[in-house]
Order: structure tokens, then sequence, then C-alpha cells
């Protein structure tokens, strides 16, 4: 993932406003060049990391469109038992007590 020109112009996602843009928003449904379509059918499960942009085409069809979120959010400072590989610096390097927040916006490895 990379930070685009996108990321400047959109309002926070989910409970900060991403449900209440205008229909005629020019940022929030922009059609972006760099944007993919990823065609799922029913039943098919996609997983991502929440903070990559994301969004859906209208439903034109009149019939419901469901979705179902799972939202996991490890809040654990060290490595999972199991871990086999060397420790990430990013975990080595914050203290004991780094927030156990989650990451709503985009971060420093988002370039």
């Amino acid at each position: 993932m990379r930070r685009i020109d996108l990321h400047d112009h959109l309002v926070s996602a989910h409970e900060v406003g991403g449900y209440d843009i205008p229909s005629d928003d020019p940022w929030g449904f922009f059609d972006h060049p760099g944007a993919v379509d990823m065609p799922v059918k029913a039943g098919q499960l996609v997983i991502s990391d929440a903070r990559l942009l994301h969004g859906t085409w209208a439903n034109t069809t009149g019939t419901r469109r469901s979705v179902l979120l799972g939202w996991y959010y490890r809040s654990a400072n060290d490595v999972p038992a199991g871990w086999d590989g060397d420790e990430p610096r990013e975990i080595l390097e914050r203290g004991a007590d780094h927030p156990k927040t989650w990451a709503r916006e985009p971060g420093e490895f988002l370039r």
C-alpha cells in the first residue's frame, strides 16, 4: 500500500463520518484511475486491512446486498505464541505501555 492523492481529500472513515457522505461528494465517490475492481459472488470471502481504501459501486438491482464484517485486533505487545521468526522491529521498539488502540488512520507505514 502507498499513500495517494485521494487520502488527502477523504473524511475519516466509518464512525467519524464516512457513513454520512452526501451522494454528490466529489471525493467520496471519485472513480480514481488507480482503483481496482474486485468482483465477488454471494458467499465469497474477502480479507483485507480495514485501512485499505475501499468502497462499493451503487446497488442498482433493487435486491438487498448485505455484508458481514468481522474485526480482529491483537492487543498484546509481544509476538504471538508459536512465532518462530525474528521479532519485528516495530514490536521490539515499542514500550510495554504502548497504547492498545485501533489504528483507524493510515500511519507512517503507508508511503
